[in-house]
């Protein structure tokens, strides 16, 4: 008899404790914590006649997003939802630039896009895809809750000018303030 007694107690200290995951999980919060940022870059002449190249670097602190400073430590997870590069401003227009995008944390892998023969104007939207797993990285890079570089190089079919661009990230986060 003691033996069942024991047995019973502890399948129901399992369906207790089961059932206090559950009910916790009813505690999660979910919101979006969007990060944009503006980076002025100026277009220097090369030794190539005709072109010129670009180098631009910009930090985003993830905790600038109220929410996501709110719930730092009780973050579950990230999902990125999407990310963009928007031209605000050109000089001269149209430029063709060829280069890369990329975010970048210490002793991670980055997310990298390349940008290959794109023609700038103003208010074009370029849309930056996950092709290979570059959300996954910038989840990664999210997931450190530290400030983050991103980075805007390559070369232009013009040999001097500027151009503005906004980078967004748009991410999804699940906290739970129980955790």
């Amino acid at each position: 008899m003691k033996k069942y007694l024991l047995i019973f107690l502890a399948l129901t200290s399992v369906g207790f404790f089961s059932s206090c995951e559950k009910l916790k999980s009813l505690a999660d919060v979910e919101f979006d914590a969007d990060y944009e940022t503006e980076l002025n870059v100026d277009i220097q002449p090369t030794f190539k006649s005709g072109v010129g190249t670009f180098n631009q670097t910009i930090t985003i602190d993830p905790l600038t997003n109220a929410d996501f400073q709110k719930y730092k430590d009780k973050i579950k997870n990230i999902s990125i939802s999407s990310a963009e590069i928007t031209i605000t401003q050109l000089d001269p227009s149209p430029i063709v630039i060829s280069g890369t995008l990329t975010a970048s944390a210490p002793n991670l892998p980055s997310a990298s896009w390349s940008l290959n023969n794109e023609t700038l104007t103003v208010n074009k939207v370029i849309t930056l895809d996950n092709n290979n797993q570059q959300f996954d990285k910038l989840k990664d890079i999210f997931n450190t809750k530290n400030p983050f570089d991103v980075n805007v190089q390559g070369q232009a079919s013009v040999p001097q000018g500027t151009f503005k661009c906004k980078v967004k990230f748009k991410t999804k986060v699940k906290a739970n303030p129980l955790n």
